[in-house]
């Protein structure tokens, strides 16, 4: 009789820890489950390691270089990059978690020429695909393209 209860106990308690786990996974490639909360993650400095358009790797057609965002405790992020014309561009925005924290909501975000090919783009609703603590990876839609970026900690 003991051996059946503590069977049940332990059946139960892998049953409830199964579906905890599985249901802390909010991002597509995000982790099972994390200690640090998603805006401690998200609070970092981070630079573009690859980025894609439609699936395709274009990172070596990219016209920007050394691609940088700062996201701060303070809810702005400041987001840094030499340009097609070989200037270096810095502005500051807003960020904020939205969709339930399964986007980044950029408010007064400056446009960014991504190449001479694809022209401007303004990152505003950002859609999360994988948030660890080293890598934050998300996609955006625009003139019926979607654009990849993934960041590594700085």
């Amino acid at each position: 009789m003991k051996n059946v209860r503590l069977f049940l106990t332990l059946a139960v308690v892998f049953i409830v820890s199964a579906a905890t786990v599985t249901s802390c996974k909010k991002y597509e490639d995000g982790p099972m489950l994390s200690l640090r909360t998603k805006t401690h993650r998200v609070v970092n400095d981070w630079k573009l390691e690859t980025y894609y358009l439609d699936d395709v790797n274009k990172t070596d057609s990219l016209g920007i270089s050394n691609y940088t965002e700062s996201f701060k405790d303070d809810g702005t992020v400041l987001r840094s990059f030499i340009s097609v014309a070989g200037d270096t561009v810095s502005d500051t925005c807003t960020w904020a978690f939205a969709n339930k924290k399964e986007n980044l909501e950029l408010t007064g975000a400056d446009s960014l020429e991504i190449s001479e090919q694809i022209g401007f783009v303004t990152p505003a609703n950002l859609k999360i695909l994988r948030l660890k603590e080293k890598e934050l990876w998300y996609s955006f839609e625009k003139n019926g393209a979607t654009h990849e970026f993934h960041l590594l900690q700085k």
